[in-house]
């Protein structure tokens, strides 16, 4: 058998463990060390014979030098040749090892314009900055505006659609699944809580900011799946007992308490302009039923606006930013303009009712169900957490989160 002068190296430092010189017919076995990726051509190959392909070649290039310096180091052990060669077979193994992930992770690294990848599927920057416009458009969420906040906004936001995405496989792995009819029925229950000008109108406004009518079908239904997901994974959580209430109650106590209630008017407009002009004539003593008749909310129009007396998780759920300027105001203030999911609200507190402490009767039910709410929440978190550690979850280095694995914190 002929060989290279590329050959010559790997040959002469895998013998020369001792003085003995191998030939093509020597006795003994022929180790797997002998044997792998040999670049030494077959006797009967053909010397015009294509070039493989740079993958390969760097994989050989790479067991090359594994040999090389294996036998290096095992020619320094003391012993006959056959001792040598069973300690480079083990140091070949070890750095081969090294060598092979550098080669695994050279074939499998993230395309150029990816921001992570979940098993098999990669989200691009792209995709990612349309999940972003989509979250803001629906949920409010927008970056902060510095550069600190922005860098933390883009890994956080990577890391909750790592988390969508494993959490909707292992849905699917489930059988969980949720029907068109389903998911379109949640979105015009979406709208017709918050959004009250309907639909179709929207849909259009979403539109305007790169969001299609599919970006929110799809969104819903990840929540819709998610939801049933949760309700599989939690169904377990032991029941809340009676002295597990009186243990709360006498621990919680100084926060058990009816919350602060305010009477709130508000007027829906449709554009910042519009909410402007009317929080100026409202302040220069305008009379709210008559401003209230534009409003886009038909069911508070001839009532001046009046949405009742509300605690503030009820405002909450129509936007934070309106909650937070509703109860801190002074009674009798007007606020905003406030944008509410492609409107603006200008709202007036009209009165205030302030919380009391509650009695072990009246919290016996609410915290009977906080409790449950916060064990089945550890439950869900644990179980996520578990989930992400052991998916195949890849992340560009400028989204990769701080925490890959810890459960995201609630939007």
């Amino acid at each position: 058998m002929t060989t290279t002068d590329t050959d010559a190296p790997v040959l002469t430092e895998l013998d020369a463990l001792d003085d003995e010189t191998a030939t093509t017919d020597s006795t003994g076995p022929v180790s797997e060390l002998d044997a792998l990726d040999d670049p030494r051509p077959a006797p009967d190959a053909e010397t015009d014979a294509e070039p493989e392909p740079d993958r390969p070649s760097r994989a050989r290039l790479l067991a090359t030098t594994a040999r090389t310096r294996a036998a290096a180091l095992a020619a320094r052990v003391p012993g006959g040749r056959w001792t040598r060669r069973a300690v480079a077979a083990v140091l070949v193994l070890a750095l081969l090892a090294g060598a092979g992930f550098a080669v695994y992770r050279w074939a499998t690294a993230l395309p150029d314009d990816a921001a992570l990848r979940v098993a098999d599927g990669v989200v691009t920057e792209q995709a990612l900055d349309q999940r972003v416009r989509l979250y803001g458009a629906l949920y409010g969420i927008a970056p902060p505006g510095d550069d600190a906040g922005r860098d933390t906004f883009r890994r956080d936001t990577a890391k909750a659609v790592a988390v969508s995405e494993v959490v909707v496989g292992e849905a699917a792995a489930r059988g969980i699944t949720v029907s068109e009819a389903e998911v379109s029925g949640q979105l015009d229950q979406l709208v017709t809580r918050s959004f009250p000008a309907g639909r179709d109108d929207f849909l259009a406004r979403l539109s305007q900011v790169g969001i299609g009518e599919r970006d929110v079908l799809d969104e819903v239904r990840r929540q819709m799946v998610t939801s049933r997901l949760y309700e599989q994974v939690v169904r377990d959580v032991p029941p809340v007992t009676d002295q597990d209430v009186a243990r709360a109650y006498d621990e919680r106590r100084a926060t058990l308490t009816t919350p602060e209630q305010r009477q709130v008017r508000a007027i829906v407009l449709s554009s910042r302009d519009d909410a402007d002009a009317t929080l100026a004539r409202l302040q220069a003593g305008a009379d709210p039923a008559v401003e209230a008749t534009r409003s886009l909310d038909q069911s508070t129009r001839g009532t001046g606006g009046d949405l009742g007396l509300l605690v503030r998780d009820q405002v909450a759920a129509l936007d934070p930013g309106l909650a937070d300027a509703v109860f801190t105001a002074a009674p009798g203030s007007f606020v905003g303009p406030v944008p509410l999911q492609q409107a603006w609200v200008v709202a007036q507190v009209t009165g205030t009712r302030a919380g009391s402490p509650l009695t072990p009767d009246q919290a016996r039910d609410p915290l009977r169900a906080q409790l449950g709410a916060e064990r089945a929440g550890a439950l869900w978190n644990t179980w996520t957490t578990d989930r992400l550690r052991h998916a195949d979850v890849e992340y560009a280095d400028g989204y990769r989160p701080a925490d890959p694995f810890a459960a995201p914190a609630p939007r």
